[in-house]
């Protein structure tokens, strides 16, 4: 499944981090053990609570002073699906040992933590991070009371692990656990393989299109996305994770040209080509998804026929598309059909260029 299961120091060969999934690809336990990358981390267990794809208490699985499965902490979200707004800390946590109680954290327009706050508005820890999210973390001020002054005091952890982008800074790696992928801020890269392989673009291991300035991407297989405005949360239908089998390529192609008669000669043509077609999907799927996203960002009509708590996968997606009336539904769908009919035009005759969809996949195939 190209998960991250366990992380071991170059330096001594010792096991620093270990970790658990369910069968959502949800992390429900981290599990860290001398000391970390830097020697310094607080080993210990730390079980993960999820509804959906949002963390809302985090356990001891071992409990302290005899109990055991001791809640540490809990989390209350906004809108979007990282913005933290609060933080309940159940137990003592950071170098500095910050009480329990409740805490607020800062974000800028990139969701990234800038500061956490106490229930009085002071600062009690604050957070600088670079356009790929490399991560300082400050404990407390300088002599000044400057939170990001040369002299701040620096810590390797601290009692917040929501900083780049609304993402979870494992301080035992260095790393961010994005959900579906675990991103390392050195080389500004997943250290996985994309999990829906080229359809997310043609770099597997690429953050955000190699643009994090003005994207994110909160599920791990995604891209960039544009930044969403305060208030405003993920597309109620997540992108299709797979590129369709050719027995499921030709039913929803089918039902296509059943819903969209205008377009039944081209879908005929893309048919006959079966498994050219899926290949080639590859290549214009990036346009089309970025053409649903556009459509998921401004409405909930998918929603109508498949709620957004329903998994759904590629084909389940474009039946929504294809069957349900909407503005977005023909403009996209036009989009794909140019798309794979221009490279079968470009396949067959070399010199005929891609004119239809010069935006959303390469000019020819010779």
């Amino acid at each position: 499944l190209n998960r991250l299961i366990q992380v071991n120091r170059v330096s001594d060969g010792l096991v620093i981090a270990a970790y658990l999934y369910d069968a959502n690809n949800r992390r429900v336990r981290k599990t860290i053990t001398n000391g970390g990358l830097t020697g310094n981390i607080p080993n210990g267990t730390t079980d993960s609570l999820w509804q959906g794809w949002q963390t809302m208490e985090e356990r001891n699985p071992f409990g302290g002073s005899g109990s055991t499965d001791t809640p540490t902490r809990q989390y209350i979200w906004g809108t979007y699906i990282d913005e933290c707004l609060q933080i309940n800390l159940l137990s003592v946590a950071g170098p500095q040992s910050l009480p329990a109680g409740a805490y607020y954290l800062l974000q800028d327009l990139l969701y990234r933590a800038v500061a956490l706050t106490n229930a009085s508005g002071d600062i009690v820890e604050a957070y600088d991070c670079d356009a790929y999210g490399n991560t300082l973390i400050f404990s407390a001020p300088d002599s000044s009371g400057n939170w990001w002054g040369d002299a701040a005091v620096q810590s390797s952890y601290g009692g917040n692990e929501i900083i780049y982008c609304g993402y979870r800074f494992d301080a035992e790696t260095q790393n961010y656990y994005v959900r579906n992928r675990t991103y390392n801020p050195a080389l500004g890269r997943w250290i996985q393989r994309d999990p829906i392989g080229y359809s997310g673009g043609i770099n597997l291991y690429g953050y955000a299109f190699d643009r994090p300035i003005v994207g994110l991407d909160p599920s791990g297989f995604q891209g960039a996305i544009p930044i969403p405005s305060p208030g405003e949360g993920l597309p109620p239908v997540p992108f299709p994770q797979r590129i369709p089998t050719i027995g499921e390529l030709m039913g929803w192609l089918g039902e296509l040209a059943a819903a969209n008669p205008e377009f039944a000669a081209a879908i005929g043509i893309i048919a006959a080509l079966g498994a050219y077609v899926i290949w080639r999907m590859n290549v214009c799927w990036p346009g089309y998804q970025q053409c649903v996203l556009r459509a998921h960002t401004r409405s909930n009509w998918c929603t109508v026929v498949y709620p957004p708590n329903r998994g759904l996968s590629r084909v389940d997606e474009l039946k929504c598309l294809a069957l349900h009336e909407s503005r977005f539904q023909a403009k996209c769908m036009e989009q794909l059909v140019k798309c794979l009919l221009a490279f079968w035009s470009g396949y067959f005759q070399p010199r005929m260029p891609c004119q239809p969809c010069a935006r959303f996949c390469l000019p020819s195939v010779g």
